[in-house]
């Protein structure tokens, strides 16, 4: 009988492209922005800045603004970046 040697493995949150969470968070720590200038700052296209903006926000920790569509930071989100 063969010995198997057993692995670890670890599932994060992100995309295939491999832009987590935290990349938005960093980017929004610098100002209010709308989805097209996070997509172009992250380098992911605004499909995927809204699909990760969305799970953000549903977590409290980005806000949007009603003049523009920007996003900002929250202080759940400032805290989370610390």
């Amino acid at each position: 009988m063969k010995d198997y040697k057993k692995i670890r493995v670890g599932i994060t949150q992100g995309d295939i492209n491999g832009i987590g969470y935290e990349v938005i968070l960093k980017t929004l720590e610098e100002s209010e922005q709308t989805a097209i200038l996070i997509g172009k700052n992250v380098g992911i296209s605004r499909a995927m800045v809204y699909k990760h903006i969305n799970s953000l926000m549903e977590d409290g920790l980005v806000g949007q603004t009603k003049q523009y569509e920007k996003y900002y930071l929250t202080n759940a989100g400032k805290m989370v970046i610390i």
